[in-house]
């Protein structure tokens, strides 16, 4: 049960404060009014894929997995400051409906910058590059390409060229801010990528839904390392990621005490001038049980705004078993 954090600011000039200034104003107010305009960005993709998913014995079309729309802006406040605010809604909820997704406003210097509101999850995107699998799959089978969004505020600065360091304070599923601790460092030298993150949380969560519904409550402690190397047109990017729960898991599975798990995974793409091919293994290990991930992939680039999109999944294990056909075309504007 994740909040939704709806923040609109409206500044409004008086009107008889307007109406007083000379004429030779006017082409000045008319001035900001065009710059705040051209500093508005709206972006977003529209996206249409053919599913057929063996577990739920089904085949379909969705038009909303993959499809979101988008403001952005940004300014400059003296001081070396840029304040900059962005907003996306998407489908990206259980009802399948349209609602905001990201509000996140930021202020950056030279020497580092503070972003809050509902946010993409640092601690997701410090190995979303490792994972070559983007706008192909969803659920289980997107793995750590995935981010979510926390509802707090992250801290980030670059202190050296090449090393990013962030730390975020959110307030969990339901808490305070600070209930959700997470620090994450990045670095990139000589075609290597490197990340290392660490996650501590609390709270409560109720995952799936009807007779699937599991009720999590307690604590999670995690960490995960990435490494990845580029050359020419060939990618390879590899995650190690464990951490334990302690807790209650209650509904469809019970449990009660801690609970170990952790991941491998490796992936690779190599790409022949606009068509990207895509492979993957991951290997997960909760407690006693095992589960194996396949992932093959291509991308084809119509132009740098238009793709297709083509891949099958499949999830083998003591954990969950699934096979996944999925093909589309994605749409950037």
């Amino acid at each position: 049960m994740k909040k939704t954090i709806l923040s609109v600011a409206v500044a409004m000039a008086s009107m008889n404060a307007f109406a007083a200034q000379d004429v030779a104003d006017a082409p000045v107010a008319k001035h900001v009014a065009d710059q705040a305009i051209e500093n508005l960005e709206v972006f977003g993709k529209v996206g249409v894929f053919y599913d057929k998913q063996d577990t739920l014995d089904s085949s379909e079309f969705n038009y909303k997995r993959h499809t979101e729309v988008g403001l952005q802006t940004s300014t400059e406040i003296g001081h070396g400051l840029t304040v900059s605010g962005i907003a996306v809604a998407n489908f990206n909820n259980p009802e399948e409906q349209l609602t905001l997704d990201r509000m996140e406003v930021g202020v950056e210097h030279a020497v580092g910058a503070v972003h809050f509101g509902k946010i993409d999850d640092r601690y997701d995107a410090a190995t979303t590059k490792f994972d070559q699998f983007n706008d192909v799959f969803f659920g289980d089978f997107e793995r750590h390409n995935a981010t979510g969004k926390v509802e707090g505020l992250a801290l980030s600065a670059s202190p050296v060229a090449g090393l990013g360091l962030a730390l975020q304070a959110g307030n969990g599923v339901e808490g305070e801010i600070g209930d959700d601790i997470a620090l994450t460092a990045t670095y990139s030298i000589y075609g290597v990528d490197m990340a290392a993150a660490y996650r501590t949380t609390e709270g409560e969560e109720t995952l799936g839904e009807d007779a699937k519904e599991v009720n999590v409550k307690g604590e999670m402690d995690s960490y995960k390392l990435g490494l990845g190397y580029g050359i020419g047109s060939f990618y390879a990017g590899f995650i190690y990621e464990a951490g334990e729960v302690d807790g209650e898991i209650s509904g469809a599975v019970s449990h009660s005490g801690t609970v170990d798990f952790d991941t491998i995974a490796l992936s690779a793409s190599y790409k022949i001038d606009a068509l990207t091919l895509k492979a993957g293994y991951a290997m997960d290990s909760v407690e006693n049980l095992d589960s194996d991930t396949i992932r093959v992939a291509a991308e084809y680039d119509l132009d740098e705004r238009v793709a297709l999109h083509a891949g099958y999944a499949k999830i083998d294990g003591d954990l969950a078993e699934d096979d996944l056909i999925t093909a589309g075309m994605i749409v950037r504007f």
